[in-house]
């Protein structure tokens, strides 16, 4: 590489570190009126989530969260268990250590591991 080259790039990396060294550092934890807003559009989500798990131990399908044509996803499932466990583990949410949710991701976490 021809030093008019290394002196152009070394001119713009100097440039881009003096920018990013006059940004304004970025807020350390978010604000606790939208940690209570996220809180209460899960504890929402968490009835028509649960309605929407299959209960029946007859069914392949025990557990999981079937989509609308029907068939089940893994990924739907995984998603499932993880806004159960937002909602099981939020201390000011209406769900907080529910005992039904933990039901609902131990089914789901079994058919997690059938389905692999």
């Amino acid at each position: 590489m021809p030093r008019s080259a290394l002196r152009a790039a070394g001119a713009v990396l100097l440039c881009l570190l003096a920018t990013a060294c006059r940004l304004p550092p970025a807020p350390q934890a978010p604000p606790e009126d939208l940690l209570a807003r996220l809180v209460a559009l899960n504890d929402a989500r968490i009835p028509a989530l649960l309605a929407r798990q299959q209960r029946d131990p007859a069914s392949p399908g025990c557990g999981g969260i079937p989509e609308p044509n029907g068939l089940y996803f893994p990924g739907t499932t995984a998603a499932f268990v993880r806004d159960l466990a937002a909602a099981y583990c939020s201390p000011q949410g209406r769900h907080a250590k529910s005992p039904r949710l933990l039901a609902g991701m131990a089914d789901a976490a079994a058919y997690l591991l059938s389905v692999q």
